[in-house]
């Protein structure tokens, strides 16, 4: 069985930014796109509702661009009024069990 990865906003966005000038920046982009490239597919990869929020917003042309890198990219599920944090322990939890 594979190992459950989150994927939050922060590797989305290193994904599908522009290149960036920034040295230390541009090194999160590489190490961003050879994981997504080369590792991903040895992991089942889940996002948050938040994770969709927070991409959505900005460019309207940088923002599909990163909802795409989540196609096919399930959903945790949301548990009515629990902490988000403990939602995605939970959900970590379970699929450890699986």
């Amino acid at each position: 069985m594979a190992q459950s990865v989150y994927i939050e906003s922060s590797v989305i966005s290193y994904l599908v930014a522009r290149p960036s000038r920034d040295v230390v920046v541009a090194a999160r982009q590489a190490i961003a796109e050879t994981w997504w490239q080369n590792q991903r597919a040895e992991f089942d990869l889940f996002v948050s509702s938040l994770v969709v929020q927070e991409i959505s917003r900005g460019d309207a042309a940088a923002s599909e661009r990163r909802l795409q890198a989540l196609e096919n990219i399930p959903l945790l599920k949301e548990k009515g009024s629990e902490p988000f944090s403990f939602v995605i322990m939970s959900e970590v939890r379970e699929k450890c069990h699986d």
